[in-house]
């Protein structure tokens, strides 16, 4: 049995993953992830085009009413991209952050999970001029509620 934060924090990992070039055909995304996990990408990131961490920060908890406990989780995106010769650095770190940042919005309840997934901030590095890799890292701060006594039990 899993809590619902982990299954929050599946369900990005999933819907990362699941998101493809060229679709939705009406509004078609421009990232394909190589790779989407939640260990420390830096050194995942050497020889793949596209690497994607997903990692959870701080968590702040509220007692409501019993049984209700609010919870804030804070959820980062961390990504690497290399970068082709004939492309503007500045140009891929921009259209990547705006495809995370669209993907996230789609379903701002993580599939009926949280109450709210709302973006804190946002950084970007772009490592040389002769280094064709950029970097950054999206924060989100997560809403969801859990049983006070089961942190598996959604309420």
């Amino acid at each position: 049995m899993t809590t619902v934060r982990e299954d929050i924090v599946r369900w990005v990992v999933q819907t990362m993953r699941d998101m493809r070039v060229g679709e939705p055909p009406s509004n078609p995304y421009n990232t394909r992830w190589s790779v989407v996990t939640r260990r420390p990408v830096t050194e995942m990131a050497k020889g793949k085009r596209t690497v994607l961490g997903v990692f959870e920060g701080s968590e702040v908890k509220v007692n409501r009413v019993h049984p209700i406990t609010d919870a804030t989780l804070s959820l980062i995106l961390e990504f690497h991209v290399l970068v082709s010769k004939n492309e503007e650095q500045a140009h891929i770190l921009s259209v990547v952050m705006g495809d995370i940042q669209r993907r996230m919005r789609e379903d701002p309840t993580a599939g009926g999970l949280a109450l709210d997934i709302l973006e804190d901030r946002n950084e970007t590095d772009i490592e040389g001029l002769f280094d064709r890799t950029v970097s950054g890292a999206v924060s989100y701060s997560v809403r969801y509620r859990h049983h006070t006594d089961d942190p598996s039990k959604q309420v």
